[in-house]
């Protein structure tokens, strides 16, 4: 599901940030089983999203992240 996280309009996505209850909807409505998760963004994005996809019941083995920007990024 596309989520654009400023971008709030006019526009078929959902605005807001990612958190553990999104993650949790998202793989709760997933028809076929996760096989792997890839999670790409700032520091603090890539954190949240994975911890988000942990707390919805995915293996932990089964994320792979790529991270950019400083501790101090927002996502």
């Amino acid at each position: 599901m596309a989520t654009l996280t400023r971008e709030a309009g006019a526009h078929p996505f959902r605005a807001g940030r990612i958190d553990a209850a999104f993650m949790v909807g998202i793989v709760t409505a997933m028809k076929a089983p996760v096989r792997q998760v890839l999670i790409c963004g700032s520091n603090a994005f890539v954190e949240a999203a994975a911890e988000g996809t942990i707390a919805a019941g995915i293996d932990p083995a089964l994320i792979k992240t790529e991270r950019y920007g400083g501790a101090d990024v927002q996502a």
